[in-house]
């Protein structure tokens, strides 16, 4: 009521239901309602009305399946905490969390170092225990004192790369994507137990008056690293500086098994059947969403096409309503028959479990279950590589303004199109 600004004083002469506006499963508005309030027609445009007789219920429409649960409250009410680059990489499966928490807290500046001490109201004299002729402080102790520079001008003869650091967190810049995943746990440990190894040494010279030489430490490292990288399931490749960098902290190589080949085929519908590929696409999740499929029969003759750009949109969404559009086009030219294929699994899955199935599309869906009640239908799944004419009609569908259909081959497709049709495979690695 408030988006039809309808005037206060008459909100309590307002009886009729929603019920009251539907007939024979359409909006049925009364002229003078359309013309008294013009945007009501595009309110009730984009509300789909189910087929069948479903009790209406409150939906949220925050969350996924329109249920209100204690973790969406919390979600919608708490405050967004602080988010770090650096905190998945330190914290590791592989490695202990004790020794995580180490590197935690340094990089919080949370360790009981004298200068922290002194912040929080605790002053006394200060001096670095490992150099003994600097005050100490997180900075120093652990990038900037001798002792520690013993250690990173060690990892860095290891790694080939400078560890001189301003920052701790840039020494997480080491953990990129152009290491192994074995040789990028190698690095984040080593670096986790650098930091470890000089607060144990702080610690042990400061309480127990136990000097610690650096070159004692850097085994004690090597040990630590060696025990987490070979019980690590990750994989190496194979190439030199891989091997020189475990052989270095006493890591066996633990290679990857030879990639599967599999070979992908688009297989024909059986004689009297249709069969519709249909993708989605979405650049961004969420992003600027498409859909798109096509139609073959049991000769692999083109049938038609569709692409259909959905605007801002989720991946999931682009699949879904793609395998809507694929039945209610199915249904509209009375094809009786009707197969369709995706390479989502979760849109197969969807139609043994509606609880996927977003709620905002929920009445849609159902219809479409309704129109299938009435067809001998088939589902299946296929992998990406064997459903590329989709995928290209999908991505098409990025760049048109709203809904197109072809009744011919479109341009680009033809080549992919011939390929499933002569029985030509794909092939999949994994």
């Amino acid at each position: 009521m408030i988006s039809l600004n309808i005037p206060q004083h008459l909100h309590t002469f307002l009886k009729a239901k929603v019920k009251h506006f539907i007939d024979n499963h359409a909006w049925n508005i009364p002229a003078c309602l359309l013309l008294a309030y013009p945007d009501l027609h595009s309110l009730t445009a984009n509300i789909t009305i189910p087929l069948r007789d479903n009790v209406d219920r409150l939906c949220w429409k925050h969350s996924h399946h329109g249920d209100l649960t204690m973790k969406d409250s919390y979600s919608f009410h708490c405050t967004t905490g602080q988010q770090f680059n650096w905190s998945k990489i330190v914290w590791n499966i592989d490695i202990p969390p004790s020794k995580s928490m180490v590197v935690w807290r340094s990089l919080q500046n949370k360790l009981p170092t004298d200068e922290c001490l002194a912040l929080r109201g605790c002053h006394m004299p200060s001096m670095c225990s490992l150099c003994e002729s600097d005050l100490e402080s997180n900075q120093h102790l652990f990038l900037t004192c001798r002792y520690s520079q013993n250690i990173w001008n060690w990892l860095s003869s290891c790694l080939n790369f400078n560890c001189q650091f301003n920052d701790l967190k840039e020494a997480f810049v080491l953990c990129n994507s152009f290491w192994s995943p074995l040789c990028n746990l190698i690095v984040v440990d080593a670096i986790v137990n650098c930091v470890n190894f000089i607060w144990f040494a702080r610690n042990q010279s400061r309480f127990n008056d136990k000097k610690i030489h650096w070159r004692s430490l850097i085994n004690h490292i090597i040990a630590a690293v060696s025990l987490s990288g070979n019980n690590s399931c990750l994989k190496a490749k194979s190439n030199i500086s891989v091997f020189v960098l475990l052989r270095k902290f006493k890591v066996k190589m633990n290679y990857g098994n030879a990639p599967k080949i599999k070979e992908v085929l688009w297989q024909p519908p059986i004689l009297n059947w249709i069969k519709c590929n249909c993708d989605g696409a979405s650049m961004g999740n969420p992003g600027s969403s498409a859909c798109g499929g096509l139609f073959r029969d049991a000769n692999s003759s083109f049938l038609g096409a569709f692409s259909y750009n959905i605007g801002i949109s989720t991946s999931l969404n682009a699949e879904l309503i793609g395998a809507m559009i694929a039945i209610e086009t199915a249904t509209s030219k009375g094809w009786s028959n009707f197969w369709l294929e995706s390479d989502s699994m979760l849109v197969v899955l969807a139609f043994s479990s509606a609880k996927i199935v977003p709620w905002a599309l929920r009445n849609r869906w159902d219809n479409c279950i309704t129109l299938l009640s009435n067809m001998n239908f088939y589902v299946s799944h296929i992998y990406r590589e064997g459903n590329h004419c989709a995928d290209k009609l999908a991505n098409l569908g990025l760049s048109l303004q709203g809904f197109k259909w072809w009744n011919h081959i479109p341009q680009g497709l033809q080549g992919d199109f011939v390929r499933n049709r002569l029985g030509m495979p794909y092939y999949r690695f994994s």
